[in-house]
């Protein structure tokens, strides 16, 4: 009778941390809901814009996704380190969801280990919203080859047929009005149908 409880128990434990890394890889890959991106307008007294060209807009918002990339990643793989460490590279609307998805995935005794690459950076869209303040939107190949996830017990429980390349469309925006600077606001999982 103990025997058959217990293994009933770890049949839910093992469940639980599945839906918790599937939930993280979710996050991570760029799979997230919430509020829909407002529509983009152009400032129409805008003296001149805040990136002076697309080649200026792209360089911003990868320096950004690559900043936010360095944290979020260290969160994951570190369940004692303090997850408000992600406010630093996410607007107050995105950084909410990312650390509500990080506590679920700890809570479970999940941890993710090795290296995740972020490559083949292009841009979607550059605009500004009322202020004006940068909006910009690329799209990135996030390879997930060379990472895994690890329970308490030190074991791999990487899900099954988790791909291992996801193309994703990260919305990126000013931090203040006329900034240069750029905090990552969305990310969704794009047509994934061939990887990257």
């Amino acid at each position: 009778m103990s025997l058959s409880r217990s293994a009933t128990r770890h049949g839910r434990s093992t469940v639980a941390a599945l839906a918790a890394a599937g939930a993280l890889a979710l996050l991570l890959s760029g799979c997230t809901s919430g509020d829909p991106a407002p529509s983009q307008t152009s400032s129409p007294d805008a003296a001149e814009p805040i990136f002076a060209s697309d080649e200026e807009a792209l360089a911003a918002a990868v320096e950004a996704y690559e900043d936010f990339a360095l944290v979020s990643d260290g969160l994951s793989a570190n369940p004692t380190a303090d997850s408000s460490a992600i406010e630093s590279v996410t607007t107050p609307r995105y950084a909410p969801d990312f650390i509500a998805s990080l506590a679920e995935f700890h809570a479970a005794g999940l941890r993710t280990t090795g290296t995740i690459e972020r490559r083949d950076f292009e841009l979607a869209q550059s605009a500004e919203t009322p202020g004006p303040v940068a909006d910009v939107q690329m799209y990135v190949c996030v390879d997930y080859s060379q990472s895994g996830i690890v329970n308490s017990s030190g074991q791999f429980v990487t899900p099954e047929g988790r791909q291992p390349l996801t193309r994703s469309l990260v919305r990126l925006v000013g931090e203040s009005e006329g900034s240069k600077r750029l905090l990552v606001d969305s990310t969704e999982l794009w047509d994934n149908s061939d990887g990257c």
